[in-house]
C-alpha cells in the first residue's frame, strides 16, 4: 500500500509542477506579451485576458456533466489533455505567419 501512496503522490507533484508552470506561461504577463508581439490591439488584448474569467462559469455545468457521466477520470484527462494542447497553434504562429502576427493573433484567439 506504501508504494501505491508514493506513486500517487510522485504523480501528484509532477502534475502540480506542470500545472503551475503552464499556468505561468498561458496568463499574466508571459501572454500580453506574447500578444503585443502578435501584434494584438486594446480589444484583442482585453477580451483575451477576460475569457479565463468569463469561462468559470462553465465550472458548475461541467461538474455536473462530469458526475451524471461517471467517468470523472477519463473525463478529466482528456480535458487537461486538448486544453494544453490547444496553446500548441499558439505556439507555432509566428513560425507559420511571420509577416501577418495581427492575423495570425486574431485567428489564434479566436479558436
Amino acid at each position: 500500500m506504501e508504494t501505491i501512496t508514493r506513486r500517487g503522490l510522485k504523480f501528484s507533484l509532477w502534475e502540480g509542477a506542470s500545472a503551475s508552470v503552464h499556468m505561468t506561461l498561458t496568463s499574466g504577463a508571459f501572454l500580453t506579451g506574447y500578444a503585443l508581439l502578435l501584434g494584438a490591439n486594446d480589444f484583442e488584448l482585453s477580451l483575451l485576458l477576460a475569457l479565463p474569467m468569463l469561462m468559470q462559469g462553465m465550472q458548475l455545468p461541467g461538474a455536473y456533466f462530469i458526475e451524471r457521466s461517471g467517468h470523472r477520470k477519463t473525463l478529466t484527462r482528456w480535458g487537461a489533455g486538448i486544453s494544453r494542447l490547444l496553446w500548441l497553434p499558439m505556439v507555432l504562429l509566428p513560425l507559420l505567419l511571420p509577416d501577418w502576427p495581427h492575423i495570425g493573433f486574431f485567428w489564434c484567439s479566436s479558436h
